[in-house]
């Protein structure tokens, strides 16, 4: 009876694992998590290890420089409402200080240590809660195989800090009764996000003709002059 029971509870834990729901997560290869660049581009590139779609978005980070103002009103009946009186201003965030450091720092998304003392950057700065404006994308991806990459260059972009969201989809959200359609709507069954922060490229520095460059020209000039001249 024992032995059987045993085996019993072997079956059922076989099952179990069975049925369990598992996937690989997809990775962000490029531009590498935490990295700093230089320039107004950047070159997309995630890894998938299964069939699975995704949903890729460019945001780029900014930062709330006036808050919103709210007027509460109370009405005849005594309820109270709430209405947006001018909405809240951002701009981009200033990423030209930032070393590879302070962007795991921002990616980590905490302002307070567990002190309770604000988190500062390599600059003497305090991390801020920052907010996402999308400037490219969403696009959806179907891996079909095994193993797939989205690849995607990202031009005309402004100095800045920016993260590269991957949403793993699940399944279709159906329209309940009265709500207006609209497509795309899918379970998101998890996110990864990639931070990198774009410098402007440095302007590089013209160089002196000091008369090395001309005279090679010329000497090389004279030389397929002579060739010409010997083979005619």
């Amino acid at each position: 009876m024992k032995k059987r029971l045993i085996q019993l509870l072997a079956i059922i834990m076989l099952l179990a694992l069975g049925t369990c729901v598992c996937f690989a997560s997809p990775t962000v290869v490029s531009p590498g998590a935490n990295s700093v660049h230089d320039g107004d581009s950047i070159l997309v590139s995630v890894k998938l290890t299964e069939k699975q779609t995704i949903r890729v978005s460019v945001i780029r980070q900014m930062e709330e420089v006036k808050a919103a103002v709210y007027e509460t009103t109370v009405d005849e009946a005594g309820n109270e409402q709430t209405k947006e009186v001018s909405p809240a201003e951002y701009k981009p965030y200033d990423a030209s200080k930032l070393t590879e450091a302070d962007v795991a720092l921002l990616a980590a998304g905490e302002t307070k240590d567990a002190k309770g003392n604000p988190i500062k950057l390599s600059n003497g700065s305090a991390v801020k809660t920052l907010y996402g404006e999308t400037v490219s994308g969403p696009v959806d991806y179907k891996n079909a195989s095994d193993l797939g990459f989205y690849t995607k260059q990202i031009s005309s972009l402004k100095p800045g800090l920016y993260v590269i969201q991957v949403d793993v989809l699940g399944k279709k959200i159906e329209q309940k009764e009265g709500e207006e359609a609209s497509e795309g709507d899918y379970e998101i069954i998890e996110s990864v996000k990639s931070y990198v922060a774009l410098k402007e490229k440095p302007k590089e520095t013209p160089v002196a003709d000091n008369g090395i460059f001309s005279t090679r020209n010329t000497a090389l000039q004279f030389l397929q002059n002579l060739l010409r001249s010997l083979f005619r």
